[in-house]
């Protein structure tokens, strides 16, 4: 095999265009950020044409869960060069061309598409994160207001003490434990201590619960981990889960 024929067939392995709905589907050799592959949409008739991207570029910045101040302006300004024009909804064309031209404007739509996603994710930044240790103290009060809930409680295990988030006094006959956690390992890795610690003393009348913020991106294995240490409560049904622990 020579080399021709080696890079012949490994272009042939790339995705031919595609057809759908009356638009033609054009991958292109242009990559995303996130190292996908730039497609371009070609539409019209016989004679003229408009290539466009349907609006992936700034897909890629909602992708990436990033905000930024002013993403039309940075995407004008990374296309201007390119000729091509760009709609209010952030979706890159070119103007009407005829078939003679249509090669020339899907490359500079997929690049013209390629470096606005560049650009937008260089200039944003991460979306706020929502304070999941607030909202969690909110939930508890609202739930067991009536009752004592005390703070960074220490309690003793059966090797040592252990400060928990909080400790629902429900009665005089039962308390309930929870901590808050966090996908990062040295969150994890306290609440688990804690609980398994406790769960050795065989306290009686002590409810153990670990609530995991399940906004974030968690690993199967660290679910594992959290729940070995005591039941496992992804925040979005807390309420009742935490309400049925104390019942």
């Amino acid at each position: 095999m020579t080399v021709r024929d080696a890079v012949a067939g490994a272009l042939a392995k790339w995705p031919g265009i595609g057809e759908q709905d009356g638009r033609v589907i054009v991958p292109t050799h242009c990559l995303y950020p996130s190292n996908g592959v730039i497609t371009v949409i070609v539409e019209g008739g016989v004679s003229s044409f408009r290539v466009h991207d349907d609006g992936a570029a700034l897909d890629e910045l909602e992708a990436s869960s990033g905000i930024i101040a002013n993403p039309m302006g940075i995407m004008r300004s990374a296309t201007r060069r390119h000729g091509v024009h760009i709609t209010d909804a952030g979706v890159i064309y070119s103007p009407v061309l005829g078939v003679n031209e249509l090669t020339a404007a899907i490359v500079l739509v997929a690049n013209a598409s390629k470096e606005a996603a560049h650009r937008l994710i260089d200039g944003m930044r991460p979306r706020p994160r929502r304070n999941f240790r607030f909202e969690l103290e909110k939930l508890l009060e609202s739930e067991f207001g009536r009752m004592p809930v005390r703070r960074s409680s220490p309690i003793v295990g059966a090797h040592k003490p252990h400060r928990f988030d909080y400790v629902v006094i429900v009665s005089e006959q039962r308390q309930l434990l929870i901590d808050g956690v966090t996908p990062d390992s040295s969150s994890i890795n306290a609440a688990v201590v804690a609980h398994l610690d406790v769960k050795e003393a065989k306290l009686p009348n002590v409810v153990q619960r670990i609530v995991y913020d399940d906004g974030e991106a968690w690993k199967a294995e660290d679910l594992s981990l959290l729940s070995i240490g005591a039941p496992a409560v992804p925040f979005s049904r807390a309420r009742e889960a935490l309400k049925r622990a104390a019942a």
